[in-house]
């Protein structure tokens, strides 16, 4: 649900069509700004990117998080993206979730209409840059760096045709009046995600990053347009559900659907968190669907869409690519431009638009030009040029009327519950042991424990408010390993170091009755993943084990002796048994300082 509150606080952090500048003091005294990237060493300027089929050009930089966060309200920071795409950037607000984490906004000095946002989790980054009709991404890496990408708008797959809900009760409520102009909806949207969709971006933590960037993108869009509403993000998190690639349309009914056993924990969750729309982000869609996204379209402004208030998104165009805002924008009511589109939204000028020199094109729309940060409006203005037409091409029109019914889709949850858990790393033994995370939340928050590792077992798969549970792990092997635990949608890295082999070899030696026989020797070690070989010293000893690893027993088996007392050996793990076997009767055997034991 979303309360409707004052805008002005919001808006006055933007200064529309215009770059920002402060005092004449702190300009100069920042006539240098900090670079926000530097070259590792070794690093090539540019590389082509493989793995990313919708970027022109990338390269991996290291990132200077800092810069972002260490200076005045008033602070730039230069864009260093590549060696023709560098832009001064002047944060015009920040919104700070914790230590360490928060969302930058910024104007940039080169392109009145350009902007930048990053958000910042920890050490690992993700950004977006619009400047000069054109759109570049920042993405963390595995190895710790970022990389750097302008992104082809024209790779991108179109985001599917809006999709009438099915079975969608009559409107039984009337819409909302529109929001007043000095008040703001607030519309709470819940994120989920997949596990290869978390594999796909990188981390859990990049994973929320995404989501929180996606939402803020959105939020850049409305505020450049004057449409009064904001979309606050109420819950992020994984679920486990693996896409339908080639099915997107059918993934949606399955988000949407309740009680037929598929995503059925995505209306707890709506209900415990109040979330009036509901997205799931998913991967492979823009292969297997052509698709970046898809939606349910509100034809009719009700109250009653609530139950068809859902969208599926492809993680590698919701942020960039703006389908995230592209996706719930359907669910408030907006449709696509008008070449691009079947039927009409919620209204006869619901529709998106595209520049006709085919400079941008707006969130809704489809085309081949860039997508920016702005949904139609012909009161706006972008590079010169309007963003709509009136009475035709509005979709901030629209969207101001619908906004109150949207924010009122779910009632409030109240404030969303917060989570901290602790430790967020956890040492093992390596001998094996267990350890304890505690998580602290308000009394009725729910939470989970996401455990990927099979090494790894933790005390409990959920909980609510306050608690703790263990987390344990066997004897490890000669390797050290690690896994990261996602726990209440945080990232606890587990780590447990290597265990040095160790071999107890019993016995250490024996002796054998002439008629021959067998004895069975025992290998004791710490792990599994300990290996060891046999190796015989007697043309008339064999051993059932060549080789194997973990503790185990080798059956060493004698011929009998028809002559003298003799000895050999086996070896194992390098351990030396030795066998004396004796002599037959009659024959006189030497003392062997052994104790004959009967086989």
């Amino acid at each position: 649900m979303g309360l409707v509150r004052s805008a002005v606080a919001f808006l006055g952090c933007f200064a529309f069509g215009a770059v920002l500048v402060g005092r004449p003091e702190a300009v100069a005294a920042q006539s240098r700004p900090p670079t926000l990237f530097s070259v590792p060493p070794a690093q090539a300027d540019a590389r082509p990117l493989a793995v990313n089929r919708h970027a022109r050009r990338a390269r991996t930089l290291r990132a200077r998080v800092s810069a972002l966060d260490g200076a005045t309200a008033s602070s730039s920071v230069l864009l260093n993206l590549f060696d023709d795409a560098a832009f001064t950037a002047r944060r015009t607000s920040i919104e700070r979730r914790g230590a360490n984490n928060y969302t930058w906004h910024g104007r940039l000095a080169e392109d009145r209409d350009g902007q930048a946002t990053f958000v910042v989790n920890g050490t690992v980054m993700m950004g977006t840059v619009f400047a000069h009709g054109r759109t570049f991404e920042i993405a963390s890496t595995a190895s710790g760096l970022h990389e750097i990408r302008e992104i082809d708008p024209a790779s991108f797959p179109t985001d599917d045709p809006p999709t009438p809900p099915a079975d969608l009760p009559p409107a039984a409520d009337s819409a909302l009046p529109p929001v007043t102009p000095d008040a703001t909806a607030q519309i709470d949207v819940l994120i989920v995600w997949t596990p290869a969709a978390r594999v796909a971006v990188g981390s859990t933590t990049a994973m929320q990053n995404l989501a929180t960037l996606a939402v803020a993108n959105a939020n850049t869009a409305y505020a450049n347009s004057h449409i009064a509403a904001q979309l606050r993000l109420v819950y992020s998190g994984e679920l486990s559900f693996t896409e339908a690639t080639g099915n997107i349309a059918g993934d949606l009914t399955k988000l949407a659907g309740n009680g037929d056993g598929a995503l059925d924990s995505v209306h707890t969750l709506r209900n415990q968190y109040g979330a009036d729309v509901v997205s799931l982000i998913g991967t492979g869609y823009t292969e297997g669907s052509g698709a970046c996204g898809i939606g349910y379209l509100m034809t009719t402004v009700s109250t009653s869409f609530a139950s068809s208030a859902f969208n599926v998104v492809d993680q590698a165009c919701a942020a960039g690519n703006l389908s995230l805002a592209h996706e719930i924008g359907h669910n408030e009511g907006l449709h696509h431009d008008p070449a691009n589109a079947s039927g009409q939204g919620a209204y006869a000028y619901a529709y998106g638009y595209q520049d006709p020199g085919g400079a941008f094109r707006t969130v809704m729309s489809y085309g081949m030009s860039t997508r920016i940060p702005y949904f139609s409006n012909p009161t706006i203005m972008y590079g010169g040029k309007p963003t709509g037409v009136a009475n035709a091409q509005d979709n901030a029109r629209a969207l101001n009327n619908t906004a109150a019914t949207v924010a009122a889709f779910h009632a409030a949850a109240g404030p969303a519950c917060s989570y901290t858990v602790t430790p967020l790393s956890l040492p093992l033994a390596a001998a094996g042991g267990s350890s304890t995370i505690t998580v602290t939340a308000q009394s009725g928050c729910a939470w989970t424990v996401s455990n990927p590792a099979a090494w790894i077992t933790t005390g409990t798969a959920s909980g609510t408010g306050t608690g703790s549970f263990s987390v344990s792990a066997g004897a490890n092997g000669p390797s050290a390993r690690s896994a990261t635990l996602t726990v209440a949608g945080r990232s606890v890295a587990v780590s447990q170091a290597a265990l040095p082999c160790s071999y107890t070899v019993v016995p250490s030696s024996t002796v054998i009755a002439a008629a021959g026989g067998a004895i069975d020797i025992t290998v004791t070690t710490p792990s599994s993943a300990c290996g060891w070989t046999t190796s015989i010293g007697g043309s008339w000893l064999a051993a059932s084990v060549a080789s194997s690893s973990g503790t185990g027993v080798v059956t060493v088996t004698a011929i009998a002796n028809n002559g003298p007392q003799r000895s050999g050996t086996v070896t194992i793990a390098s351990h030396t048994v030795t066998l004396v076997e004796q002599a037959p009767a009659g024959l006189p055997s030497p003392p062997t300082g052994l104790r004959f034991v009967p086989q």
